[in-house]
């Protein structure tokens, strides 16, 4: 099915954000240190530190996300 190929990718770029951080391209723009990975059509917007990754948003690829990024860092 479908949602459960959508489902499998989505997990495998968590993993792979988990595990490489570094990896995603910076979304300084957005939300100071901010990166993102592209997964299929979401985009999947994180920020991390020696230990935590914390995925701020996903979002479909077409979505404006200007707005939507300036979040309040504890959030």
């Amino acid at each position: 099915m479908q949602s459960d190929r959508y489902e499998q990718s989505l997990y495998e770029s968590l993993r792979r954000i988990r595990v490489f951080p570094d990896h995603g391209r910076s979304s300084n723009a957005l939300l100071p240190g901010a990166r993102s990975v592209i997964c299929e059509q979401p985009v999947i917007y994180y920020t991390y530190d020696d230990d935590t990754v914390t995925i701020h948003r996903i979002l479909h690829e077409r979505r404006h996300v200007t707005g939507l990024m300036l979040l309040d860092p504890n959030e």
